[in-house]
């Protein structure tokens, strides 16, 4: 599939930079770059390709290599409870507890709100953390 799309070699042309010494030797040089497949399909594509070219000095050859750029996966939070005006979340090194109140509370009415939202979340945890060590009568008759 590649080799019918694509031409087997494809010359870069490069501004190369010498020092005063190597001027003489710099004129009209070629140097050949080996890209693998994929990196060529990304660039026809149009896509911008992130790398590095090196010299390898086993096979004589300027080799570019592509990095490696891949999103980190990051874990979903496992929602615990969700509370009468927010939630309790758990991640894997925190307890994430939110609630929103209404402005037009006044200021006892919002502090009991949140107490009895807190109570709530702490009472819903702590029942998840003794089911998940403790057993429940159902796992105990589907064990026997």
């Amino acid at each position: 599939m590649g080799e019918e799309k694509y031409p087997d070699i494809i010359e870069l042309k490069l501004k190369l930079h010498f020092s005063a010494k190597d001027s003489l030797n710099s004129t009209n040089m070629r140097k050949f770059i080996e890209i693998p497949m994929e990196v060529l399909e990304c660039l026809l594509s149009g896509k911008c390709v992130e790398g590095s070219l090196r010299y390898d000095a086993v096979t004589g050859k300027i080799m570019f290599r592509a990095y490696n750029r891949q999103p980190r996966k990051s874990e979903k939070d496992r929602l615990i409870i969700e509370l009468e005006n927010g939630w309790l979340k758990e991640s894997a090194k925190r307890l994430k507890f939110y609630c929103t109140e209404k402005k037009t509370l006044d200021v006892p009415r919002i502090l009991e709100a949140m107490e009895r939202s807190i109570r709530t979340a702490l009472a819903a945890y702590a029942t998840d953390k003794l089911l998940e060590h403790y057993p429940t009568d159902k796992e105990i008759v589907d064990r026997v």
